[in-house]
């Protein structure tokens, strides 16, 4: 996660899509909340995180397809995430 400007940006390398959640317990939580969570350094080591209100942004796609959905994180340490995080299909 990262700023620029005014601007917060959560850069994931790779993103799984799946078709749902399964066996996995998880907190749901804001874009904003979460990045609360790392600036105060609370993160919970290995607890996975839903960010609700996740709208995704790809620099060569159209904006009009861009859209808003939830996206499963997972947390490294109190103020970082694991790299890889999950998409859902509609």
């Amino acid at each position: 996660m990262y700023i620029d400007g005014d601007t917060s940006f959560l850069d994931v390398d790779e993103i799984n899509v799946r078709n749902g959640i399964k066996n996995i317990e998880y907190i749901e939580i804001t874009f904003s909340e979460l990045k609360a969570l790392i600036d105060s350094k609370k993160l919970e080591p290995r607890r996975w995180y839903l960010i609700t209100d996740y709208q995704n942004h790809w620099k060569l796609s159209n904006p009009s397809t861009a859209h808003n959905r939830p996206i499963l994180v997972r947390a490294l340490d109190e103020t970082s995430l694991y790299e890889d995080g999950f998409l859902f299909k509609d």
